[in-house]
């Protein structure tokens, strides 16, 4: 009792990282996963490594570059080489809207 400590925090400079949401990440036997999708909207099955989860996300550590589409819904029918429709954040945005709308009404 009575004595104290001086303690000096050091903070670091934020870095950047690349995030994904956790409803895009799988695991098979073979490792953690991801599905994207190239230019000409062919899905690809990426194979990643997973830092920390912040929130509903996962910090990626390797396998994804800045920039690439990860596929979010639909992965039952997903394999290596076909040919997806994706949509826009806004596009999802609307059907997430008349989705919750639909089911407001059939209460």
């Amino acid at each position: 009792p009575g004595d104290f400590v001086n303690v000096v925090a050091e903070a670091t400079r934020p870095r950047q990282v690349l995030m994904v949401p956790q409803i895009a990440v799988s695991e098979s036997t073979q490792g953690t996963y991801v599905w994207v999708v190239d230019d000409k909207n062919v899905a690809k099955q990426k194979f990643i490594k997973i830092g920390n989860q912040e929130g509903d996300k996962w910090i990626v550590k390797e396998g994804l570059t800045e920039g690439e589409k990860v596929i979010t819904k639909g992965f039952q029918t997903l394999r290596d080489g076909i040919t997806v429709a994706p949509e826009t954040p806004a596009e999802q945005q609307e059907a997430e809207k008349g989705t919750d709308e639909n089911a407001k009404q059939s209460e």
